[in-house]
């Protein structure tokens, strides 16, 4: 299969060839932006600045924590579920954020109308040897030996339970993940995207069902009935 994505029904062809489990998706919406843990992409300006990027992330990391309960008012039950909470509301980490579902990973590359090509990568943890962590097995001495492993946190937020979110997590977390071998990067042309979110429109992969709450639901009527394509 060559690889780009024209349509939806290349993702289910991609299903088919792999016909098996254990694959990661990750849409973006800028085919040549890297595939970086968020953190990374702030090492240019930590140089040019003259800070610790890991001090910096690990300050603002304690800030969170100590302020966490007047926004959440569930219990943390590990330091990996406080870095993928903090992650998903958008604080720098060391971790990239990938979906269970290949369709929910399109959507993401195909969310912004626009002409310039979008990418899904593809990453297979069974050809990566990633060892895969929940907080049942999640042990801080063990991971801390693993360059890179797969974490499934609880449901903490309903975003990350209707995305079927999990993450990865980069020691080198300053190198493009985009390169290794066990990464497949498939280019979805510029003209395509409209025509696949249209696609995915009609399968319910809507804005109200990945973000199953009142902005969601908003965005989506606000999509449909006014914005449009």
């Amino acid at each position: 299969m060559e690889n780009r994505i024209k349509k939806v029904q290349d993702v289910v062809d991609l299903i088919d060839k792999i016909g098996q489990k254990g694959f990661l998706y990750r849409g973006q919406s800028k085919h040549e932006y890297g595939l970086t843990p968020s953190l990374g992409r702030y090492s240019d300006k930590a140089k040019e600045r003259g800070f610790d990027l890991d001090s910096k992330c690990e300050h603002a990391l304690s800030i969170f924590q100590s302020e966490l309960p007047e926004y959440y008012g569930r219990q943390l039950n590990s330091e990996m579920e406080l870095l993928a909470l903090a992650q998903h509301h958008g604080l720098p980490t060391k971790l990239i954020d990938w979906s269970l579902s290949p369709l929910i990973g399109l959507y993401f590359a195909v969310e912004k109308s626009s002409e310039q090509d979008a990418a899904l990568f593809v990453l297979d943890t069974n050809k990566a040897k990633l060892k895969w962590f929940h907080d049942r097995n999640y042990q801080q001495q063990a991971v801390e030996e693993l360059g890179s492993f797969v974490y499934m946190p609880r449901h903490v937020t309903k975003r990350l339970k209707d995305q079927q979110g999990v993450f990865t997590y980069h020691k080198e977390y300053k190198k493009d993940q985009g390169d290794l071998e066990f990464i497949t990067k498939y280019i979805i042309p510029g003209e395509c995207v409209n025509s696949i979110r249209f696609q995915l429109l009609c399968l319910g992969i809507t804005e109200k069902f990945i973000y199953s709450d009142l902005d969601g639901f908003c965005r989506d009527l606000k999509f449909s009935h006014f914005h449009g394509f």
